[in-house]
C-alpha cells in the first residue's frame, strides 16, 4: 500500500465508493463498525494503477475536481453562484481554476437554496 496525501484523490475515492455502494452505506449507518469496509475499499481504489488515458495528478487534484464539478452544473447555475472557470492564456497551458466572484455568504445561500451539496470557505 502506498501513502496518499492528496486530499482531492482521497475525497474522490470516498465519494465514488459511497456512490457505488448505497446498500453498504445503509448497513454502516445501522452498524458503525462496518465503516472499516469503506477504509479497505478506499485503500484498494487508491492502490489501483491509473489507466493509460488518465492523468491522475491533474484528474484528482482539488482544483481539477472543483473545475469538473462546476462545469457539470452548467452556465446558469455557475452564473447564479458567481463561479467562473478560468483557464490559462497560453496555448498548451494546463492552468485552470474555478473562481468565486460573489460574496461567499451569498454564494452559500444560493447553493443551499438550489440543493447543491457544496459550500464555499474563506482561506
Amino acid at each position: 500500500m502506498k501513502q496518499v496525501t492528496d486530499t482531492g484523490a482521497i475525497e474522490a475515492a470516498v465519494d465514488q465508493i459511497i456512490a457505488d455502494n448505497p446498500a453498504q452505506v445503509e448497513k454502516a449507518k445501522q452498524n458503525p463498525k462496518l465503516a472499516g469496509w469503506f477504509v479497505g475499499q478506499v485503500e484498494a481504489w487508491l492502490d489501483k494503477p491509473a489507466s493509460d488515458d488518465e492523468q491522475t495528478a491533474q484528474q484528482y487534484s482539488g482544483v481539477a475536481l472543483a473545475k469538473r464539478y462546476f462545469e457539470c452544473l452548467g452556465n446558469k447555475t455557475m452564473d447564479a453562484l458567481g463561479v467562473q472557470i478560468i483557464e490559462g492564456d497560453h496555448p498548451g497551458s494546463s492552468y485552470f481554476a474555478a473562481e468565486l466572484r460573489q460574496d461567499i455568504d451569498y454564494a452559500n445561500e444560493v447553493a443551499r437554496n438550489s440543493g447543491l451539496k457544496c459550500r464555499f470557505l474563506r482561506n
